[in-house]
C-alpha cells in the first residue's frame, strides 16, 4: 500500500536533545545516590515521564510516591531548561519542506510535553506537521502503541500507509505494535540496539529515498 504520511519522533530524530536529556537525568539522581548509566536512559527514550521517574527512584531503594516523583521530576526539567541548547540536527528542516511539497501528511510523536515541543522545534516546523502527539496527550508512553494509534487515528490512515521515524528501542516497539512500518536513524544508540525497525540508516539524509 502506498505510503501517505511520514511520522516523526523529535528527540535524536529531529532534535540533537538527547544528550542533554541523559546528563539532566544523571544530575538529578546523583545527589539522590543512584548512577544511571546512558544506555539506561537512551534505552528507555520516548517512555512517560513519570514511569522513568519510579523506575529510576526504585533503583536507588525510594518509594516513589506521587508528592515524590513529582518533586523529582520536577528538578530533572529545572536542570535540562538550563543546559540545554537548541539544535536542530541537520537536513531535517529540508527534509520535512520535501516530503510536504511531494504531498505526504506529516505527524510527530514525542514524550516532550507540548509547550516544550515548541521551546525545541521552529515555528516554520512546527507549521508542517499535520498532527502532534505530545508527552501528556495519551494515558501510556512508548512502548505501548498508544501514541502512534492517536497520530494514525487523527491523521485518518491505516498502519500501513504510515512510516515513522524514529532513534530508540522503545519508539520500534511503539510504532510496530502500532501496525506501521519503521525507519530507525543511528542518532542516539548503535544499529545493533534497533533491529525492530525495517531499516536502519546512519543520518537523515538517507531517509528520503527510502520513503
Amino acid at each position: 500500500m502506498p505510503t501517505k504520511a511520514v511520522i516523526f519522533d523529535m528527540d535524536g530524530v529531529l532534535v540533537d536533545s538527547m544528550r542533554y536529556h541523559v546528563l539532566a537525568w544523571q544530575k538529578t539522581f546523583r545527589p539522590l545516590g543512584v548512577d544511571i548509566t546512558d544506555h539506561e536512559i537512551y534505552a528507555r527514550e520516548g517512555e512517560a515521564w513519570h514511569k522513568s521517574t519510579k523506575d529510576f527512584l526504585r533503583m536507588g531503594g525510594y518509594r516513589p510516591t506521587r508528592p515524590l516523583v513529582e518533586k523529582v521530576f520536577k528538578e530533572r526539567c529545572r536542570i535540562f531548561k538550563e543546559i540545554f541548547r537548541p539544535r536542530i540536527f541537520r537536513g531535517a528542516k529540508g527534509l520535512l519542506r520535501s516530503l510536504k511539497r511531494e504531498g505526504f501528511k506529516l505527524g510527530l510523536v514525542t514524550a516532550t510535553p507540548g509547550w516544550d515541543v515548541k521551546k525545541m522545534l521552529t515555528p516554520a516546523m512546527i507549521e508542517l506537521f499535520d498532527v502532534m502527539v505530545c508527552g501528556g496527550d495519551t494515558k501510556k508512553g512508548k512502548p505501548h502503541p498508544e501514541p502512534y494509534l492517536k497520530a494514525l487515528k487523527r491523521l485518518k490512515i491505516k498502519p500501513e500507509e504510515a512510516v515513522v521515524i524514529e532513534n530508540a528501542p522503545y519508539g520500534i516497539t511503539s510504532c510496530k505494535l502500532a501496525g506501521t512500518r519503521c525507519i530507525a536513524v543511528t542518532t542516539s544508540l548503535p544499529k545493533k540496539y534497533l533491529k525492530g525497525a525495517d531499516v536502519v540508516v546512519d543520518s537523515l539524509a538517507e531517509v528520503a529515498d527510502l520513503v
